[in-house]
């Protein structure tokens, strides 16, 4: 367990160790002070430059200065930004601030006096399923993501759980299978109904975000999370307000080929969406494009993945009525109904639904996801042992799509297309039914690594034997 001591003024808490040997740093703004616990009672720190030295007695009436506001505001940021960087060691952008904490103070310094406004973000063109326009947020803005995310997810998950949890986008123990099941379990329940599916066109980037922000509040007002108090609220609702009205193509840097950016379709894209629109890719706007949508799920309770809607009523004309009602409830929220992605036939028939076919006893596996898995491992050019680990992660992502459908012929004809290029890295395995690709063990990294390790030791071995 470590404690966090603070100082005075505006200078950032710091870490006090529980043992006599932990002994931590901090370098903030040109000073730098350290913590070391003197005994059971007290910890000593010094600061520099100057190198005065005072005791923090836990039994003495004047042991901790309380916190200061912007002491909380970088406790939070500092927080958020660990759990930022659980899923982006790997970026330079991320080590650069994870390592280099001072980034996270002039974060904190401007939300704290009220100057934060989100940085331009990265760009770039996804081709599969469509083409379509992805932003990515610059890292330091990802932190104020995390660092909201707690107060909105205890918004959009009590406004969810109210309408009946039809929503299945973008939620912990949600996604495209389980809306999958809850329609499949509707056919059941109506094997001679008839199944409606219905879609929104361009839907993050028809997102009237003053709207939004609307739509937010009007929530927030009704299902308040516990636990806050009115100034944490305002805090959380600033932040939450920036980051919604801002921009994202405002500074943004493109990373793809300008063809493919001028490949876009005019309504799939921010830079033609006349000032409307959420950035795909960021958390915040995942969990608010649900929300947006809430208005609908309290009318119709009809499951839906993100803008992927399927419900199942009692004949042919009730699901006319639902799919004029459908697009009535979209106009009140700014967006429309996709006029060419309207599926209306009996259950008998099924539904192609977000990669899967449904039918009341049964799923399986799109060929549109057949066709993309087999064209990823025929497209690449190299075959070499990092070309592999890569293949095997990709085919490993369909795949596992697929084991919860019939589809294990079909993963062994994907199988056969992988070990025809790179058997020599590569194997299958069966899991219960499920193929998994694997790379083979002497080509392991724990392998490799125990390999040279038993290389240099027999190396210091023999020149000790010679000396």
């Amino acid at each position: 367990m470590r404690e966090r001591v603070e100082l005075k003024g505006d200078t950032p808490c710091a870490m006090q160790g529980t043992s006599t040997a932990c002994h931590d740093w901090k370098v903030l703004s040109g000073w730098m002070w350290s913590s070391e616990q003197n005994n059971n009672n007290n910890a000593n720190y010094t600061n520099f430059p100057g190198g005065g030295t005072n005791n923090n007695n836990k039994n003495n009436g004047n042991t901790t200065v309380p916190f200061s506001e912007f002491d909380k505001t970088l406790e939070l940021l500092l927080d958020a930004e660990e759990d930022c960087y659980q899923n982006k060691k790997s970026r330079t952008d991320a080590c650069k601030v994870h390592f280099h904490l001072s980034e996270v103070v002039s974060l904190a310094r401007e939300i704290h006096s009220g100057t934060y406004n989100p940085l331009g973000g990265i760009c770039f063109i996804l081709t599969y399923p469509v083409i379509r326009e992805v932003f990515a947020a610059r890292y330091r803005d990802r932190i104020v993501h995390h660092l909201v995310a707690p107060y909105v997810l205890a918004v959009t998950e009590a406004v969810h759980e109210s309408n009946g949890d039809v929503s299945h986008g973008n939620r912990k123990n949600h996604s495209a299978h389980t809306a999958a099941l809850s329609i499949q379990q509707r056919m059941q329940e109506n094997p001679d109904g008839y199944i409606l599916k219905c879609d929104v066109r361009s839907f993050f980037m028809s997102i009237d975000r003053e709207k939004a922000l609307q739509t937010f509040k009007m929530y927030e007002s009704m299902f308040r999370p516990k636990g806050y108090t009115d100034e944490q609220r305002e805090f959380y609702m600033t932040l939450i307000r920036k980051l919604i009205l801002s921009d994202a193509t405002k500074g943004c840097e493109l990373r793809s080929p300008i063809e493919l950016h001028n490949s876009v379709p005019f309504g799939k894209s921010l830079f033609t969406s006349g000032g409307k629109g959420f950035p795909i890719g960021n958390l915040y706007s995942q969990h608010l494009a649900n929300l947006y949508l809430a208005p609908i799920d309290s009318s119709l309770r009809a499951p839906h993945f993100v803008d992927d809607y399927g419900d199942v009523v009692r004949d042919a004309k009730a699901a006319n009525t639902e799919r004029r009602e459908f697009a009535d409830l979209l106009e009140k929220q700014s967006l429309e109904a996709h006029p060419n992605k309207v599926y209306i036939q009996p259950v008998r028939h099924g539904v192609s639904f977000c990669g899967r076919v449904i039918y009341k006893d049964r799923l399986y596996i799109s060929n549109r996801v057949v066709k993309a898995c087999i064209g990823k491992v025929k497209s690449v050019k190299r075959a070499d042992l990092e070309t592999a680990r890569d293949v095997m992660r990709s085919v490993n992502s369909y795949t596992g799509i697929m084991s919860h459908t019939r589809a294990f012929n079909i993963q062994k004809r994907i199988a056969g297309v992988v070990l025809e290029r790179f058997s020599e890295w590569l194997y299958f395995r069966n899991k219960s039914g499920h193929l998994v690709c694997t790379v083979k063990r002497k080509y392991t990294e724990r392998y490799i690594s125990n390999q040279q390790i038993k290389t240099l030791d027999n190396y210091v071995k023999s020149i000790q034997r010679c000396a």
